[in-house]
């Protein structure tokens, strides 16, 4: 099933909010995941870099 861009979106959203109440060690960790996510050669992999 191809992923669309709207759920990637939303996956990050999810993320972000996550990351907002996690405990100290963790708001690392998720922040590094998220700069991953959000970089322009992942979204490219997932066919949404425009």
């Amino acid at each position: 099933m191809p992923l669309k861009r709207e759920d990637t979106e939303r996956a990050l959203q999810v993320m972000e909010a996550c990351q907002a109440g996690a405990a100290e060690g963790v708001k690392g960790h998720a922040e590094k995941l998220l700069n991953i996510f959000q970089s322009d050669l992942f979204q490219a992999l997932l066919g949404n870099f425009f």
